[in-house]
């Protein structure tokens, strides 16, 4: 985060003052040493963070516990995280965190819980920043500029001829479009895979927009309701 000029000992952070000056200002310190260690975001805009650091975060010392909840979960709260490597360290989404985190408040007391929370505020003051907002903005723009050459390249690479979901073949590759099956939004990291789309005709790939189908799940669902093809999520590799 330093190459954003981001610093957590700066930010603003909305906090109850109460629970602020019940806290102790080392630990405090601590924390926020751990959040500017701890946190990585790509370039769509995207926080990860390191789970090396995890324990720090997640308040649980040196128990080991926090390997475990990310792997597993924690039982009637949160699914596992799926880990990522990111310049050599293994980490997991910021989403992924957050709901560890928001999991740790509902299952701890006393001043841990408060630390916890105070964590969960540093979080939502990071993911606020003017400028992640705008990283995210231009990876997107980007992507939707890459759109065609990403079509191009999955009809070359498949040798596709008619639409995926209706097996129309097309007149044109200006009548269709590439649809990404798990969505920019969802799914920064696969932004530019061709195997995380289809070529579908311009119409279809309205109707999915329109109805904000955005994973495989609802992909795949739309096709089944309609009668299209399905073979498509065969190709499908994330």
């Amino acid at each position: 985060m330093s190459d954003l000029d981001v610093d957590m000992h700066t930010q603003i952070v909305d906090f109850n003052n109460a629970l602020l000056n019940g806290l102790h200002p080392p630990t405090l310190t601590q924390i926020k040493n751990a959040f500017n260690a701890a946190f990585i975001v790509n370039q769509s805009g995207q926080i990860f963070v390191k789970i090396s650091l995890l324990n720090r975060l997640l308040r649980t010392g040196s128990s080991g516990a926090d390997n475990y909840m990310w792997q597993h979960g924690i039982n009637g709260y949160v699914s596992p995280s799926k880990p990522y490597e990111l310049d050599g360290d293994l980490c997991i989404a910021g989403a992924d965190f957050l709901s560890l985190v928001e999991a740790r408040i509902y299952t701890t007391a006393g001043k841990a819980n408060h630390y916890l929370k105070y964590v969960r505020a540093l979080y939502f003051a990071l993911n606020s920043l003017t400028i992640f907002h705008d990283l995210r903005t231009a990876f997107t723009q980007n992507i939707e500029n890459l759109r065609s050459q990403l079509k191009r390249q999955r009809i070359q690479r498949y040798a596709i001829i008619s639409c995926e979901f209706t097996c129309i073949p097309f007149q044109s590759q200006s009548d269709v479009e590439f649809a990404h099956v798990d969505s920019v939004v969802t799914a920064p990291n696969q932004a530019t895979n061709v195997d995380n789309g289809v070529i579908v005709f311009s119409d279809i790939h309205s109707e999915l927009t329109r109805l904000n189908i955005h994973n495989f799940a609802g992909m795949y669902e739309f096709c089944v309701d309609r009668g299209h093809s399905t073979d498509w999520a065969d190709r499908y590799y994330m």
